[in-house]
């Protein structure tokens, strides 16, 4: 993974982490709040798609299964997307070579003024 590529979890992914964080990790300080952080999580999620799917915005439903998300520390290019942190860098690449490959010159015989 190139250096200049950050990859960080989005949507239902992201909030799968933080409540595998919130019922693995042994600190004194969530001794009583691990339930509480993993119960908010969902209740919030699915509270999420709910006021989503009575507006009807079944795209915002949708993207909130995209996984990961890359994008280039310089900005300029769009970001990537992919179940996995491989797909969403490969996917970030692509769109970039894209991005900087020069257009094709027209070959029509026009003169231009």
């Amino acid at each position: 993974m190139p250096a200049e590529t950050d990859v960080y979890a989005v949507g239902v992914l992201r909030r799968l982490h933080t409540i595998l964080r919130a019922l693995t990790v042994r600190h004194p300080a969530l001794s009583g709040a691990r339930w509480r952080i993993a119960r908010g999580e969902v209740r919030s999620q699915w509270h999420l798609w709910r006021h989503w799917a009575a507006d009807r915005n079944w795209r915002a439903i949708r993207n909130s299964f995209n996984g990961y998300l890359a994008e280039h520390q310089h900005g300029g290019h769009n970001a990537g997307r992919g179940w996995t942190k491989r797909a969403a860098t490969r996917r970030v690449e692509s769109i970039c070579d894209q991005s900087i490959r020069p257009e094709p010159s027209s070959t029509s015989g026009e003169v231009s003024s």
